[in-house]
């Protein structure tokens, strides 16, 4: 198995990364109240409240539109970077979603983790990210033009 494709589906991979990308809100806010507690953050700010609420509000939603559409089209031993050839402007859209701001967010945390000393938030979103471009190679590959006649 390459870490650089898609592994083979089956029911097992679609539970570890439905189970990767659900708990994610839960790791960002135990991430930020751990973080809090520890006294990283002034007690009377809004430091921990707009990236948790925006995680929530924005990102998560997105990302399980991502999920339900990457399951769906999920297909095997795909080159995790792949790209195709015709719907140009949909595959960079589906990469664009990807890098910002799923992605971006996911890389933000995996360096906060490492910032804030908490390894286990820094491996998870390794993971998410790694969940991520599973999901993108899926959606891109299964994206393939139309025939016409």
């Amino acid at each position: 198995m390459s870490w650089f494709r898609t592994p083979p589906k089956s029911r097992r991979v679609s539970w570890f990364v439905s189970l990767t990308i659900l708990a994610a809100p839960l790791v960002v806010a135990a991430h930020f109240f751990t973080r809090l507690m520890r006294g990283d953050y002034p007690w009377n700010a809004d430091s921990i409240a707009i990236p948790i609420l925006t995680f929530g509000i924005f990102i998560f939603p997105l990302t399980l539109f991502f999920l339900t559409r990457g399951l769906r089209d999920y297909r095997s031993d795909v080159f995790l970077f792949a790209w195709g050839r015709g719907h140009f402007l949909r595959r960079f859209l589906w990469t664009l979603v990807t890098i910002w701001p799923v992605g971006l967010t996911s890389v933000g945390m995996l360096i906060d983790g490492i910032e804030g000393r908490l390894y286990w938030v820094a491996a998870f979103f390794l993971l998410h990210c790694y969940c991520l471009l599973v999901l993108r190679a899926s959606i891109v590959s299964r994206d393939s033009p139309t025939a016409t006649a």
